[in-house]
Formats: structure tokens, C-alpha cells, sequence
């Protein structure tokens, strides 16, 4: 945060290169599941799968220049010995399982002046919950395949109970035995009243980035080790805002002034669900059935704007938003019915 009327200056003059100046925020995180030496310990019990289990994460940041303040790295006697004014705020949320949401916002009130000027918000959410069809079989007490057996000895009514249950309400799977797997990520800059941004021999580019990623299969948890429970249950969600704005009375001068917004939203999610059940009391008139219910949502808005008061100079203008979007939603179900007994045909 660079308060009112604070001053950081690299200036130079004559024939001197002055120095660069550079804010950045969230550029950096570790990862700490990624490390663990049994990630099954993360998953016990089945309570906890649809938790988030963060892998990496800065997941709220901002840089503030506020009115007055002035970033100066000119060369106030040959422009192309100035020095480069950058503003990076990266907010970045890694999740295996659970709610992603990753924030990042600059806003500039002051002047940023140099040779040239690079603004930039990126916001990174993501959920990958097939990461954990790579988990090794584990402790059978425990881990994932503990998690396996406790849905495997849930019974068919419970489990047909539970769905019908949610059946007011398809997103709400509080109930079942499913993953919800949102991912939301906001990237906003503004350049706003009382702003200048001056690049005396390049560009001045002023870019919002978001990535927004959810790949996931109910049929995915620890792949091939997944029982015949009778059902699959999966919701995804993409969110969230990417916008830039050059907005109030702002001035932007550059060789090329450049405004993006960009958005890249993945999601993939699908529910499989199968179950072979042999006649037996436990199951209400001798039958069988699977349920799979897949849900995915994208609810983003991608924007760039100048506003009507500001003042662009520039031999080249781009003001441009952006999406790219890839989506797929699949639900399959397969319910069969056995033999009586110990798997002795009769």
C-alpha cells in the first residue's frame, strides 16, 4: 500500500539508466500436501472429503497507489534510459478438494511513471479433485481406502433417502454421499480518478487475468478402487469477475496503451455410478439401482472499459476482453441385479 503523496523515485538524469521500480503481491507460496508423505492422511473420514484441502495458496491480494502518491523512475533528459514501473498482484488457490477462491486487485490513484508501465491483477482458482485417483492404496484402517469402506457399508436406503432428499434442491449435496467442487477467482484492476500512467519510451498495458480450473469425477475417487455404492454425485462451479477499468478523470500516456481483460474457465466434472446387487433382505424388493447426478455452472463476467472521462494518448489503442472457456458436464449410471447368495448362480 503506497499512502497519499508517498514518493518513491529511481530517476535519473543526463546519461544515467535510472532504476526500476517494482511492486508485487502473492508472487510466491509453497505447497504443503504436495510434501506429505501419505496425502491419504488428508481424507480419514468421509466427513472430510468435501472439505478443502488447500495444495498451495495466496489467496487475497492487493496493491493500493493512492492519490498523490507518485512512483518516478524517468530519465528526465533521454526517455529510453528510464526505468520500468511494474505493479504484479497474484492471488493464487490450489485446492484438491473443496471451495477454491482466489482474490487479486491493484488499484492506482497516484502517478506510475517510467520508461514503461505494466499493471497487471492475475487470480488463479483451481480444483483438481482427480488428484486423488493417483493416491496409493494406503493403510486399509485408514486413508483413502478407509474412507472407501465406510461408503461401501452404507446401505441402499440410506443412500436412496439421501438423494430423494435432495431432490428440491439438485446443488445442494449436504446430504449426499457427493463432492462440490467450486472455484472462484476475481482479478480487477483500476486505474481511477487522478490516476497517470506514463510510458516515455513503450507501452502502458493494464491487464486483469483470472483462471478458473475444476476437474473432477465422483467416479474418480481413488479410481479403480471405488466400490459399487449405487451412486455418484458431483458439483462444479466456475465464478467469479475479471475486469479493467481506466475510469474518473485518468490520464494514460504511452506508444501504445493497452486495456485487456482475460478469462480462462475450465470445468469438467462428471458422476458415475454402478452397483451389482445380489438378492437379499437388506434391499427392499430384491432390486437394484444406481443414481448419478453431475451438475456444472459457470457464472463469470469478463470486462474492459475506459470510461468517458479519461484521457488516452497513444499512437496505438487495445481495449480488449477476453474469454476461453472449456466445458463438460456427464452423468452415467448402471445398475444390475445377481444372484442370490454368495455369488452361486441358482
Amino acid at each position: 500500500h503506497i499512502g497519499d503523496n508517498a514518493r518513491i523515485n529511481t530517476f535519473a538524469t543526463g546519461d544515467h539508466q535510472a532504476g526500476d521500480i517494482t511492486l508485487e503481491s502473492g508472487s510466491n507460496f509453497t505447497c504443503n500436501i504436495c510434501q506429505a508423505p501419505d496425502p491419504g492422511d488428508y481424507f480419514a473420514d468421509i466427513d472430510q472429503v468435501g472439505t478443502p484441502v488447500t495444495a498451495a495458496s495466496t489467496s487475497s491480494v492487493s496493491i493500493v497507489v493512492d492519490s498523490g502518491a507518485r512512483l518516478d523512475a524517468r530519465n528526465l533528459d533521454h526517455a529510453d534510459l528510464g526505468g520500468a514501473v511494474t505493479l504484479d498482484a497474484h492471488a493464487s488457490d490450489l485446492q484438491v478438494a473443496g471451495w477454491s477462491d482466489a482474490d487479486a486487485t491493484v488499484l492506482v490513484n497516484g502517478a506510475l511513471l517510467g520508461a514503461s508501465v505494466d499493471v497487471t491483477a492475475r487470480a488463479d482458482a483451481g480444483v483438481n479433485f482427480a488428484w486423488l485417483a493417483g493416491l496409493g492404496a494406503g493403510n486399509a484402517d485408514g486413508g483413502i481406502l478407509g474412507v472407501l469402506e465406510q461408503i461401501s457399508d452404507t446401505q441402499f436406503d440410506d443412500i436412496h433417502n439421501r438423494f430423494i432428499q435432495n431432490a428440491d434442491d439438485p446443488t445442494d449435496l449436504t446430504n449426499l454421499l457427493g463432492i462440490g467442487l467450486p472455484a472462484s477467482a476475481d482479478a480487477r484492476v483500476t486505474i481511477g480518478e487522478g490516476a497517470e500512467l506514463h510510458a516515455g519510451a513503450g507501452d502502458v498495458n493494464v491487464n486483469a487475468k483470472a483462471t478458473r480450473t475444476v476437474n473432477g469425477a465422483s467416479g474418480g475417487l481413488a479410481g479403480s478402487q471405488l466400490p459399487n455404492i449405487g451412486l455418484g454425485a458431483i458439483y462444479g462451479q466456475v465464478s467469479g469477475d475479471t475486469a479493467a477499468v481506466v475510469s474518473g478523470n485518468a490520464l494514460l500516456h504511452g506508444d501504445a496503451v493497452n486495456v485487456g481483460a482475460a478469462s480462462t474457465n475450465t470445468l469438467n466434472v462428471a458422476a458415475a455410478a454402478q452397483v451389482t446387487q445380489a438378492k437379499s433382505s437388506k434391499t427392499k424388493g430384491n432390486q437394484s439401482a444406481a443414481f448419478a447426478l453431475a451438475i456444472g455452472r459457470a457464472r463469470v463476467n469478463t470486462t474492459a472499459t475506459v470510461g468517458q472521462h479519461a484521457q488516452v494518448e497513444a499512437d496505438d489503442v487495445d481495449v480488449r476482453a477476453t474469454g476461453l472457456d472449456n466445458f463438460s458436464t456427464q452423468a452415467t449410471s448402471m445398475a444390475l441385479r445377481g444372484a442370490k447368495g454368495n455369488g452361486n448362480k441358482k
